[in-house]
């Protein structure tokens, strides 16, 4: 197993056939909602605070594992800000938008409104769709164009399928893509 820290919040993991069968790993079978799959990985974090000083503990995580062709793995570890984040915060709204125009089109009409607060974009690789999350002002604009989603079931969600497109300001960010 080779473990190389990114960066102080960012970890890779190159495992090999050998190293999942000590790990009692399988990709087929890994799982967030997987009691074998979390106390392996738990494992390999200790592992890796030891070897190169990457600290998993008291994070939230974002783990994505994808399989190479020797029979092993990549896994890419992400620490999360541990303050209390856009998705977690009920004054927040998240819609789920089925194509990326949509979504582009919603932060054009939104930025000619004038919206001003801060707003991220996340993508889902199991559906494909995006998800715009924002502090709630228009929200009967964003209504038109897209799918309101949970505080809940977006939390849920974000831990095992989506990835960070645009964080802080991806109103403004996408508005300028509109044709």
């Amino acid at each position: 197993m080779e473990m190389i820290k990114i960066s102080r919040d960012k970890l890779k993991v190159m495992m090999t056939s050998h190293d999942m069968e000590k790990y009692e790993l399988d990709i087929d079978k890994m799982s967030y909602d997987d009691i074998n799959t979390r106390t392996s990985i738990g494992k390999i974090l200790e592992k890796a605070k030891k070897i190169c000083g990457f600290e998993s503990v008291g994070n939230k995580m974002l783990i994505k594992i994808f399989p190479s062709r020797d029979g092993g793995c990549e896994i890419f570890v992400s620490a999360i800000n541990s303050e209390k984040s856009l998705h977690e915060n009920d004054s927040y709204k998240i819609y789920s938008f089925a194509t990326m125009k949509e979504l582009i089109k919603c932060c054009y009409l939104m930025s000619k409104i004038g919206y001003s607060g801060e707003s991220s974009v996340y993508s889902c690789a199991t559906n494909g769709n995006c998800y715009l999350v924002f502090n709630g002002q228009l929200s009967d604009v964003v209504g038109e164009f897209a799918d309101k989603y949970s505080n809940k079931q977006f939390a849920y969600k974000y831990k095992e399928h989506l990835v960070p497109i645009i964080e802080g300001d991806a109103v403004h960010m996408l508005a300028k893509y509109y044709v």
